[in-house]
């Protein structure tokens, strides 16, 4: 009991002895305490100090403090904040983002009125920058790689929750300051099979995929296809490259998830190391082979059993490259016969074209030769005068229409589509060519 006594007034004299030092300014640099003790302010759940950040035609993005810390707020305007289209849009962003808990997404934390901004999805506050801004710092290549990789750690856990991000850019991923910690930001277009409202095409030019632009579904290839878009920008080599330009092919062809594409940059990875590795041990070998050479009386049982170990442990790692050579001529191969068959297609869209040119020359000519045999160009004279006008003048003049229908009567192996032209191409030629010119020389307007 004595011990305890002691100790508290002990204690007591210290703190009595820190506040008399830090009146009279004697306080020693080094010993611990706070040196500026500021007024403590009422921490309370409403939110103060709101300051409006930016702005759209629709929403407002504010912060705010509650429980003294600082929340990014998103609202609509005052315009559309009785629509109850927009409403449900908030309504929608506000539960697609409370089913993510990430690291590398942004937190939603809640929905409340704020004053004066109305009824506000409430966010964690991110001390940082946008991605593009970011890289306008030139950071090092480790960095970018290092968010790339939270990059895609994030848009996995978004794809698992089944949702589709569907506005994947630059000012949509926030770097923090502190640490660099990569955070995707703004669910504003974000859809889900689940939701049935609200179903339309969204994105931003430059960023979104072409199907993404005309299809109201819910496609996470569409965010890979945006990813494939920031990999490039991010610059991290040929590599990279190579894949990000994968993640631009059509949709059927581009990577099906972001886990094959996790799975490709690994392996893109291991291949670098191995060629590393490979370098490593060509230069060990060098070694031991001079060792040997110079080291006559070591015995040579010891020297044989380095130079084999080091020869095995070669022959392993190019078995390990031959594998990933051999995956690589399978994608190739693949890639070869994708554009095989484009070419293909290529081929018969143009033969098909030569075809329909070859006909619609034919029927040009069986045309002409029906007008020809009429002869009115001959006697267009006499048309002019009533008394002159044979009684067949009006049959001969559509000798060309009929010719037109018995020779497309005739036709054979044509789509509607390819009919049609072949129709309208000699229907013009009959036009252009004989009614036209005959109506201008008779003087009647045409």
């Amino acid at each position: 009991m004595d011990i305890s006594i002691s100790g508290s007034l002990s204690e007591a004299k210290k703190s009595i002895n820190f506040a008399a030092e830090m009146q009279q300014g004697t306080h020693k640099q080094g010993d611990s305490g706070y040196l500026e003790v500021e007024p403590v302010t009422q921490v309370t759940g409403q939110f103060t100090q709101v300051e409006v950040l930016a702005q759209t035609d629709v929403t407002v993005i504010a912060r705010g403090i509650s429980y003294g810390r600082w929340h990014l707020l998103k609202a609509l305007r005052p315009e559309v904040a009785g629509q109850q289209m927009y409403r449900q849009m908030l309504l929608k962003e506000f539960n697609i983002m409370m089913q993510m808990n990430h690291p590398n997404v942004v937190q939603g934390i809640g929905m409340s009125e704020v004053e004066p901004l109305g009824l506000c999805i409430v966010m964690e506050w991110i001390e940082g920058h946008t991605l593009d801004w970011w890289l306008d710092l030139s950071p090092s290549r480790n960095e970018r790689r290092r968010v790339l990789e939270q990059l895609l750690d994030g848009v996995a856990h978004i794809h698992s929750r089944g949702v589709a991000h569907r506005d994947l850019k630059p000012q949509n991923i926030m770097i923090s300051d502190n640490g660099g910690w990569v955070k995707v930001i703004d669910f504003g277009l974000a859809d889900t099979d689940a939701h049935a409202t609200l179903k339309q095409p969204a994105g931003t030019l430059g960023y979104t995929s072409p199907e993404q632009l005309s299809s109201n579904y819910a496609d996470v290839r569409n965010d890979i296809y945006s990813l494939g878009i920031i990999m490039r920008q991010l610059r991290l080599g040929p590599g990279i490259n190579m894949l990000a330009g994968r993640c631009l092919r059509p949709i059927e062809q581009r990577m099906q998830s972001i886990e094959q594409l996790q799975q490709s940059i690994n392996k893109l990875s291991r291949l670098k190391r191995w060629l590393g590795r490979i370098a490593v041990l060509a230069a060990v070998a060098g070694v031991a082979v001079g060792i040997t050479a110079l080291t006559v009386r070591k015995p040579e049982s010891v020297v044989v059993r380095q130079i084999t170990a080091n020869t095995d442990s070669l022959q392993q790692v190019i078995a390990q490259m031959d594998s990933q050579v051999v995956q690589q001529k399978a994608t190739v191969e693949q890639v070869k016969s994708v554009n095989q068959a484009l070419r293909q297609e290529q081929d018969r869209v143009a033969q098909r074209q030569r075809q329909v040119a070859a006909t619609v020359e034919r029927g040009k000519r069986v045309i002409d030769q029906a007008m020809r045999a009429t002869h009115l160009m001959e006697h267009l004279d006499t048309l002019s005068r009533p008394s002159k006008v044979r009684p067949s003048y009006n049959e001969e003049m559509l000798s060309g229409r009929r010719a037109i229908e018995q020779f497309m009567a005739g036709l054979q192996g044509f789509d509607g589509q390819e009919m049609s032209s072949i129709h309208k191409q000699l229907e013009d030629h009959y036009q252009n060519a004989w009614l036209g010119p005959m109506f201008r020389k008779l003087g009647v307007e045409y």
